[in-house]
């Protein structure tokens, strides 16, 4: 028989072992520590790149003003592959050397404003003279050289089973290129890019290149937005030569400018919301593009003298073939006036019907017509494409730097019922009543979807082009460049689909140092509660410190349904109580970042949570159905938390930590701020990790993975430099724990093999 104090130890046994070899759901550490900089000397654009095209950014790309001559410009690629083996703590940060400098450019006294990089692909691909002919699914043989980090889509069971085989391709993303009983699965290590013929040859047809490529078959280039509306790319490779082997150069391949006018003076313009967006030749097969396409969006006006600068102000968007800078198509688009309320465009009841909805997709996508559409002209998108809608949420603008640019799938063809195992893609295609004849290999089981693998969207090749402006929401179409429909949305409004009933939601963050929109009913009665409570409290006797705690300050997250709204969901608090706020002016200074969107606890499928953060060190985690505190965290009980001046928001940032590492559901929380950053976890809202700045941040931070590790880097541009911080997500517990649990499980059960073993009638207290 077992004693109550053995009971109690292998209680304890089993809590200690799942706290020790969990599945790194529970636990996670974190560090961030500064890794490189150099000085910010006559820089004016920054980018990682990418220089061997293996999908890891081990450089960073420049554009840097000529010494002595402020009118030319050179582009430098700075090594950062020592941070791939930097030793973190035990190591000083290190300055990046300049391995490669272009030559100068000198354009009409013109500056850079934007820079992105990515790889030119050259594709290898089979002509057939006939159009209509329907090619087979290409074959891949043994000695096809893999690309890691390439998005390409296979077959399989699983992504693994996909990922590890790289059997039958799906250039199209739809499970009906598959065999039986497998889908098509995308971002896999399979290199897909080079067709082949039916024998598993190479065609003999292929593309002529006279440049050096890299190993998957791509030029490292760069893309440079100019002030003058010229487009450049600059490429790090060189001539072919069997006879001697060229050092690789930065040498520029094209440049393309903007605008066709001669007559229009460029020297005046102003930019914003540009976003540059690089495809490779897979995801550019909608436009035709053969070896990528780069796409630009932006916004410009020109800097008049009397002061009224955004009159005129003219949006663009441009698609240019990547290896030879040809324009695809472009779109130019007046915008509304700054200080004109933007309307939401009227929901017509027949455009709510799938038929309706699927005509006017084609018919919009297919137009010839012109692409300089109107908005208050183009269909609304939450009754044109209400089923893909969701997809390029959530959107919130608090200034220019948050416009985005984005190229993605929509599928609009009909599910069938089979859609669970997703063998159907056609709106009208049925599986036969008979089921085929299974070969001997399919008897044996399979492994089951999980969950999680069951709600992922099986993706296909982009085709379609999404834009989030200070107007709203904008999809175009990626072929011809013509405006699919629009959405008009609210600055400093966070809009998506908290509880998962197909109505977006809106998230307004209401402080009371911020001016309100006067016509918005929901924040006046949210007031006339906060007053009404205040009386009662006065009428039953409070103490003057719970008045003083209680005051009907306005500073709540207002989450409602509809647009435009037609019903509060819920409000709650969000400047603590005054234990938390450590004696801060509740009202002065108050200012918030874009609130971020995570996934629900406790296994809630398909809602969402919202994490609301103020420059006064407060965070909350709020549950997106009916608000209720998830967490809450008082930054200034912590040393070196975030924080940012009122009206600064623009240098504040709140977003993920994307780790290889860890699943999506918790993965970290990055809060960036003007003075320091911190990585807090999505659970419990703890500080896993904060870093100081060295000086104050004078714009949004840069993210992307230089390190190699897998997890999100940051970037900080100063006045006087840049500087580049490592972040490290480790998940599970510590190796000791692990060891201590282990010899605890072995004492236990040597003690309780001697009890059994030994006499019965003494206990081994008993002397």
């Amino acid at each position: 028989m077992f004693r109550n104090r053995d009971i109690i130890a292998l209680v304890l046994l089993v809590i200690l072992s799942r706290m020790a070899w969990n599945d790194g759901t529970e636990s996670l550490s974190a560090s961030a520590d500064l890794a490189f900089f150099f000085p910010r000397d006559r820089i004016t654009v920054v980018s990682p790149m990418d220089v061997d095209g293996d999908g890891t950014n081990e450089a960073m790309a420049i554009a840097k003003a000529v010494p002595n001559n402020s009118e030319s410009f050179q582009l430098q690629i700075m090594d950062l592959k020592p941070l791939h083996t930097f030793g973190k703590r035990h190591l000083a940060p290190f300055r990046p050397k300049v391995i490669f400098t272009s030559k100068e450019i000198n354009e009409q006294n013109a500056y850079p404003v934007h820079m992105t990089s990515g790889q030119v692909l050259i594709k290898r691909h089979p002509r057939s003279n006939d159009p209509k002919a329907k090619r087979k699914p290409p074959l891949l043989p043994d000695n096809v050289e893999l690309n890691d980090r390439n998005r390409h889509y296979f077959c399989g069971t699983d992504w693994h089973d996909a990922s590890s085989k790289c059997g039958t391709p799906c250039p199209n993303g739809q499970a009906s290129e598959c065999p039986n009983d497998e889908r098509c699965f995308a971002d896999t290590p399979c290199d897909a890019l080079g067709e082949m013929d039916r024998d598993g040859k190479a065609s003999a047809e292929t593309t002529q290149v006279m440049f050096e490529l890299t190993p998957g078959g791509g030029l490292p280039s760069l893309v440079t937005l100019w002030s003058n509306g010229l487009v450049t790319l600059h490429s790090l490779t060189n001539e072919k030569s069997k006879r001697k082997i060229k050092q690789l150069e930065l040498r520029e391949l094209w440049r393309q400018s903007l605008f066709s006018s001669d007559n229009m003076d460029t020297s005046s313009l102003i930019w914003e919301e540009i976003n540059i967006l690089f495809l490779d030749s897979y995801s550019s097969i909608e436009a035709h593009a053969e070896h990528g396409m780069v796409i630009i969006s932006g916004s410009y006006f020109m800097d008049k003298d009397d002061g009224d600068v955004e009159e005129g102000r003219v949006t663009l968007t441009v698609a240019l073939d990547a290896y030879t800078g040809k324009p695809l198509w472009q779109s130019h688009s007046d915008l509304p006036d700054k200080e004109e309320e933007p309307q939401l465009l009227p929901i017509t009841r027949g455009q709510t019907s799938f038929a309706r909805r699927r005509s006017n997709i084609a018919r919009v996508m297919q137009a010839k017509s012109t692409s300089n559409t109107s908005a208050a002209a183009l269909p609304n998108c939450i009754s044109l494409l209400k089923r893909h809608i969701k997809e390029v949420l959530p959107y919130s603008y608090w200034g220019p730097r948050d416009s985005g640019l984005a190229a993605i799938h929509l599928n609009h063809k009909k599910k069938s019922k089979d859609s669970q195992n997703h063998h159907a893609s056609k709106p009208h295609e049925e599986r036969p009543l008979a089921p085929a004849k299974k070969k001997w290999h399919h008897r044996f089981p399979k492994p089951r979807l999980s969950r999680n693998m069951r709600d992922q969207p099986i993706q296909g090749k982009p085709n379609a082009l999404v834009s989030q402006t200070k107007g709203g929401i904008q999809i175009r179409s990626l072929k011809n460049g013509k405006a699919v429909c629009h959405l008009s949305l609210l600055e400093e409004t966070l809009y998506s689909d908290f509880n998962n009933d197909g109505t977006l939601d809106q998230l307004q963050v209401l402080l009371h140092s911020k001016t309100n929109r006067p016509n918005d009913k929901f924040v006046w009665n949210l007031v006339g509660r906060l007053q009404q409570d205040q009386k009662e409290l006065k009428k039953k006797g409070a103490s003057k410190k719970r008045l003083m705690e209680q005051q009907p300050n306005l500073c709540h997250a207002l989450v409602t349904s509809g647009i435009p709204s037609r019903e509060e969901i819920f409000s709650a608090p969000i400047c603590g109580t005054a234990h938390e706020r450590a004696g801060s002016n509740p009202i002065k200074g108050l200012d918030t970042v874009n609130p971020l969107v995570v996934e629900s606890l406790n296994g809630r499928r398909n809602t969402r949570d919202v994490i609301v953060a103020l420059n006064n060190g407060m965070v909350h985690r709020l549950h997106g159905t009916s608000g209720r505190k998830e967490w809450a965290l008082a930054g200034r009980h912590h040393e070196n938390f975030p924080t940012w001046e009122e009206g600064s928001s623009h240098n504040a940032l709140l977003t993920r930590v994307q780790s290889s590492l860890v699943p999506p559901p918790i993965r970290p929380i990055l809060l960036a701020g003007e003075n320091s950053l911190a990585v807090l976890s999505v659970k419990s809202g703890a500080v896993l990790a904060t870093a100081v700045f060295p000086q104050i941040s004078m714009a949004k931070p840069i993210l992307a993975d230089v390190s190699g590790d897998g997890s999100t880097d940051v970037i900080v541009l100063t006045e006087e430099g840049i500087w580049g911080f490592q972040i490290s997500i480790r998940p599970g517990s510590p190796v000791t724990l692990r060891i201590l649990v282990g010899l605890l499980l072995m004492a236990l059960m040597l003690g309780v093999i001697k009890n059994r073993s030994g006499r019965t009638d003494k206990r081994s207290t008993d002397e």
